[in-house]
């Protein structure tokens, strides 16, 4: 039997037993409801299990994360060690990895976040999680994820395999000490299942299942499931890597690469490089590039000989070189020329004695260096500057000897044309900065899809999920999700320069409003059957759907009804609560009794019937001596009467009972 009383701890009521003890529903001094985990000091092994959960518990109660279990303390009284945790109503992982189903990824992320979260918390703080494992995870109603039992030690049984066990990280299978990285091994181990359905080490007895731990890698999820993506397969087996140091560091580095599977995935080994850098890569001939232009400026100039020449002033020099070498020397250089479309080539070739067109193609190479250099200062100024050497070399045409002319002409031109386009080359060079700022993506997604989102405190009509975000500043911004009928939700995402981030999350049902009453008040409430731990006036949420109320005050007879609840709304139930007579002097009237007893002063006489007889009477559970058809008295008040008889549907009825007065039951028990 629970007691009443721990410490300054009052009991609501026993909610599962525990190593050494039981956990128990319970209220503080402050009406706070808490969970009240005991340990007695009786129990095999407490000497030893006693300062390690003492020592666990202290440094636990240091962790403040939303996506831990506060721990508000502990002491002891009666026999016992206790410490008090905050009370967590949810939904735990634990019954939704039952069905053996995959969940959906949108969940996998959000419960992820939260997790990894929580655990880097407690990391942070130097504090391990004992034993992760999904009965320690608890979804609240609100989609808030919640980890359990930090600071309580665990002893994990060789003999047999519990839930705990297929979690278990390969250094803490083989007795070795914990690390943060076992923590995550343990969330891995979940991860695998929350995609695939499936558990990721399986045995029929616990040595096989520590030993596959410690020495066998699981398969990919991806061949359980074959929707996973081949990514996320990627990410949890890193997770539950063998050696500690091959797994990641940290739950943020995790949920990072969780985040962006699909821009991993599709662009494999390009996990750092932003989408936007592919984009001029597959662009080709479209993008100048230095090399390109370069290839334009010989090509067209070397393979057709002097006629092609862009300008028409530089083809009429080139023309008069090549005419009076036409007979002999001109075989040879053609083909050279033909035979080698890379520049340099035809440059080596030109080197050859008795070329006429030798200083025509050093001054085009030497202009395509400083061609070259001018694509440094501006990409603009680089496409104008072949027109200043064409014109210098118009001017060059008359001389005899082509080599030293253009030389001496085009080299002094560069530096008297840079001061005239120096404004222009700045703002040129200026403008990308702007156009490319430190921006990234936001792909967002929710769970049911249809939300609205706003970011930042800005919402714009086409903002609803799914949906990507784009243009966002690098750095943190603030992500919420509203939908009719469903809880809303706020995260927090990192944007990244040139990046895409990921975010989703699992939005809850909007739970409905019950607001309960009585008059006197004080009764506890019970709803469904479970006991809340509140008392009358009390405000409690519920879901949607049919609920059976309850409350009971001591004194006074229980009241019961049905609400329905919806979504979004308040439920009313309230109920005036009838006193009790009292069932400590029932007297019950013989045959004669009409005849010589009369009725006691200050009582009432009920008398019950039924068809058939025989029927056992009770009042507010007390049996009454005789069964129907019987008579008794009863002092002025409310009663419950209840009839049973075996083979048939048992009957209650509330009474009221006044002095003097004679109230008749009469009824007909149905199978």
């Amino acid at each position: 039997m629970a007691p009443q009383q721990i410490g300054q701890f009052t009991i609501v009521a026993e909610l599962a037993p525990c190593e050494g003890g039981v956990v128990y529903k319970a209220t503080d001094p402050k009406g706070r409801t808490v969970a009240l985990r005991t340990l007695s000091l009786d129990a095999p092994g407490a000497a030893d299990t006693l300062p390690r959960f003492r020592a666990a518990a202290k440094a636990a109660s240091a962790l403040s994360s939303p996506n831990v279990a506060g721990i508000f303390g502990g002491g002891e009284a009666g026999g016992l060690f206790f410490v008090a945790v905050e009370f967590v109503e949810g939904v735990k992982l634990s019954a939704t990895l039952a069905k053996g189903e995959p969940m959906p990824m949108s969940e996998v992320l959000d419960l992820s976040r939260q997790v990894c979260s929580g655990l880097d918390h407690a990391h942070a703080q130097g504090i391990v999680h004992p034993e992760l494992k999904p009965t320690n995870i608890i979804v609240e109603w609100d989609g808030t994820a919640k980890i359990m039992d930090f600071g309580v030690p665990r002893k994990h049984s060789s003999d047999h395999i519990s839930e705990a066990i297929y979690y278990l990280s390969p250094e803490e299978a083989r007795g070795e000490p914990l690390t943060p990285r076992s923590n995550l091994f343990s969330w891995g181990a979940m991860l695998y299942q929350m995609v695939s359905g499936h558990k990721p080490f399986n045995a029929s007895d616990a040595a096989t299942l520590r030993r596959k731990i410690a020495e066998e890698m699981p398969s990919d999820p991806q061949d359980l499931n074959p929707d996973v993506p081949p990514r996320v397969g990627e990410i949890i087996l890193k997770a539950l890597a063998k050696a500690p140091e091959e797994r990641y560091g940290s739950g943020a580095e995790l949920v990072n690469d969780l985040e962006n599977y699909k821009r991993v995935a599709a662009a494999p080994g390009q996990a750092t490089a932003p989408p936007q850098a592919a984009a001029p890569a597959a662009a080709g001939t479209q993008v100048w590039t230095p090399g390109s232009e370069i290839r334009k400026a010989l090509a067209p100039s070397k393979p057709p000989s002097p006629p092609p020449a862009p300008p028409p002033a530089p083809v009429a020099a080139p023309r008069a070189a090549p005419a009076p070498a036409k007979p002999a020397p001109p075989p040879s250089p053609p083909a050279a020329v033909a035979a080698a479309p890379k520049p340099e080539r035809p440059a080596a070739a030109a080197a050859k004695p008795g070329a006429p067109r030798n200083p025509l193609i050093y001054v085009i190479v030497g202009l395509a260096a400083l061609l070259l250099l001018a694509i440094v200062a501006g990409v603009f100024w680089l496409r104008r500057a072949p027109e200043q050497p064409q014109a210098a070399a118009t001017t060059a045409a008359p001389e005899s000897g082509v080599a030293s002319p253009p030389a001496s002409t085009e080299l002094p031109e560069v530096p008297a044309t840079t001061p005239a386009r120096g404004s222009r080359r700045k703002k040129e060079v200026a403008a990308p900065a702007e156009v490319a700022p430190a921006t990234g993506g936001l792909s967002l997604d929710s769970s049911p899809q249809g939300a609205e989102v706003q970011i930042d405190g800005r919402h714009e009509a086409a903002w609803v999920t799914p949906f990507t975000a784009t243009g966002l500043a690098a750095g943190s911004h603030t992500v919420s999700f509203s939908k009719p009928g469903y809880t809303a939700a706020s995260r927090t995402a990192q944007v990244a320069a040139g990046q895409n981030a990921v975010l989703a999350v699992q939005l809850a049902e909007l739970a409905a409003t019950l607001a309960v009453g009585s008059d006197p008040a004080g009764a506890t409430i019970t709803v469904d059957g479970k006991d809340t731990g509140k008392v009358t006036p009390a405000q409690l949420i519920v879901g949607k759907g049919s609920h059976t109320v309850a409350l009971h005050k001591a004194g006074y007879l229980d009241a019961s009804g049905t609400v329905q609840a919806a979504p979004g709304q308040t439920a009313q139930f309230s109920s005036t609560l009838k006193q009790t007579g009292s069932t400590e002097n029932i007297k019950t009237v013989g045959k004669l009794g009409g005849l010589f007893g009369g009725a006691q002063a200050n009582s009432g006489r009920v008398s019950v019937r039924t068809n058939p007889k025989g029927a056992q009477v009770r009042v507010n559970g007390q049996p009454v001596k005789k069964t129907t058809p019987v008579d008794f008295y009863l002092e002025p008040g409310s009663y419950e009467l209840s009839l049973t008889l075996e083979g048939y549907k048992p009957v209650k009825k509330i009474v009221d009972v006044v002095k003097g007065g004679k109230l008749t039951v009469d009824e007909t028990l149905t199978h």
